[in-house]
């Protein structure tokens, strides 16, 4: 990916934290906890698939490398729509806190990640980490 397609990449993944900004600046407010709660599930579902998609397309590691890969992103979604349903806001949030960082987790350590050109695993460390931090904003409101 070079030129318009790393900054339209970059853009739409600094962009996809404003929403969770400005949830978080609105806590504890009703419809800031909503709306944090079901895009919070969305962008785990969305970085969880981009995970199995990264596993399965890098046929340069094993089988015994993208498996666990493969597991691991549906358990993260298993657990961030378990959280979503029983969860009280304060746990959903911190739980969904751990699941941002094991996402990014798998993608700086497990090889089928590997090729991700430096400017996405940049990019994800940043957004991440803006992430957290959002939810650390929201959960302190609570």
């Amino acid at each position: 990916m070079t030129g318009q397609h790393q900054r339209w990449a970059r853009w739409l993944g600094f962009a996809g934290i404003a929403p969770m900004a400005l949830c978080a600046m609105a806590f504890p407010e009703p419809l800031a906890v909503d709306v944090l709660r079901a895009y919070d599930l969305g962008i785990i579902a969305f970085v969880s698939g981009n995970a199995w998609m990264a596993a399965l397309m890098n046929r340069d590691a094993g089988s015994s490398a993208r498996i666990p890969v493969l597991f691991v992103s549906n358990l993260i979604v298993l657990i961030a729509v378990a959280a979503v349903i029983w969860a009280a806001p304060l746990l959903l949030f911190v739980i969904n806190i751990a699941l941002f960082a094991a996402l990014l987790g798998m993608d700086l350590m497990l090889s089928p990640f590997a090729p991700q050109p430096p400017y996405y695993r940049t990019m994800r460390c940043v957004v991440t980490a803006c992430v957290i931090a959002a939810h650390l904003v929201a959960v302190a409101k609570i």
